[in-house]
């Protein structure tokens, strides 16, 4: 019985030698996966794209440019995914997924389209990305890393 009993805490004490922390293991991930670097070229073009659909003349060539921008970004941004948390890769996947809708909407756009429509999606899916990479940081132990 003695022997069981050893066997048994031995085994819950190496069990426990090859486990990583959710900080450690988010950290590693965000420095392997060029996530922050990913976030910060989605917001760059994200936000040059909204500039340009709030002037009052667009060209439609230009338009739909920065809307494939953003398209290859989202997908960048994507490429680092999934992550080793649940929470911040939910939160990612649903802006993510509203982003493509809206750059859908944007690539089919004309320089005379209103613009409220896809300024909309654009806010509501950068919502669910900002909050996603927020999500990310502060399990790894970051501070926020959006600027």
């Amino acid at each position: 019985m003695r022997r069981i009993g050893s066997l048994i805490l031995a085994g819950i004490f190496l069990a426990g030698c090859g486990t990583v922390s959710p900080q450690v293991a988010t950290r590693r991930w965000i420095s392997t996966t060029s996530f922050t670097t990913a976030f910060h070229n989605l917001h760059d073009d994200l936000d040059r794209t909204v500039s340009y659909l709030r002037r009052p003349r667009r060209d439609t060539l230009e338009l739909r440019t920065l809307c494939r921008v953003v398209s290859l970004d989202l997908h960048k941004l994507n490429d680092t995914l999934p992550s080793p948390d649940a929470q911040a890769n939910e939160l990612l996947a649903g802006g993510l997924d509203r982003l493509s809708r809206g750059t859908a909407l944007c690539s089919a756009a004309t320089g005379e389209s209103s613009p409220a429509p896809l300024l909309r999606e654009f806010r509501s899916a950068y919502g669910g990305i900002y909050f996603g990479a927020l999500r990310m940081w502060s399990v790894a132990g970051l501070a926020d890393q959006s600027r």
